[in-house]
């Protein structure tokens, strides 16, 4: 009811009516792409992490992607979307969606080169804020792998990934849980950012 001062009168043509439905299903994807290439970004990270931490190995069903991940990966994913339901960031999406009628107008025309281009530069955001999150890691990866290999140069009967790894997990692990509320904050803060600059237009 809120809505139905945005919503045209049903055209009688079906193919008017069929072109209507097909541009609220692309405005309605849109919407989706948007929310979910938002989840992404820690799960990145926590592929990012896990290849530095020698934990890729150990994957599991990732629900929130619908695919193989890791177990940082969906241990970040899974607390995220606790902390936006927590501090009810979901209705910013609520929002969002009642906005998009003032913003994507039915019956009008669609804008899918600027959605396209919107969701391109989001993607690389995206990618990009998942790198600066799991970058501690990506510097303890980059100093124990250069260590590991000057290692084995030095003493080639030495099983150097066998001493090593072990204690790279724990300062990983160590690391991950020191930088832990901070990340999520970036991200809480990431998102409402990005949403609010959808809401408002």
């Amino acid at each position: 009811p809120g809505l139905q001062a945005f919503m045209p009168a049903v055209p009688a043509s079906p193919m008017v009516l069929s072109a209507m439905i097909a541009g609220e299903a692309t405005v309605g994807f849109f919407l989706g792409m948007l929310a979910r290439v938002l989840i992404t970004m820690l799960h990145t990270a926590g592929m990012i992490i896990s290849y530095q931490s020698s934990l890729a190995s150990a994957t599991m069903f990732d629900m929130s992607q619908a695919s193989q991940g890791t177990g940082i990966g969906n241990f970040l994913s899974l607390t995220a979307v606790v902390l936006l339901f927590t501090l009810n960031l979901h209705h910013l999406v609520l929002e969002g969606l009642y906005e998009s009628y003032t913003l994507f107008p039915a019956g009008l025309a669609v804008p899918v080169g600027d959605m396209a281009n919107y969701l391109t530069r989001l993607v690389s955001d995206v990618f990009i804020m998942g790198m600066k999150i799991a970058s501690p890691l990506v510097v303890v990866g980059l100093v124990s792998y250069t260590g590991m290999g000057v290692l084995s140069r030095l003493m080639p009967n030495m099983q150097v990934f066998f001493v090593v790894i072990p204690p790279q997990i724990l300062l990983s692990f160590m690391i991950l849980l020191m930088i832990l509320s901070g990340v999520l904050l970036w991200y809480v803060e990431f998102f409402e950012e990005h949403m609010m600059g959808y809401v408002s237009g």
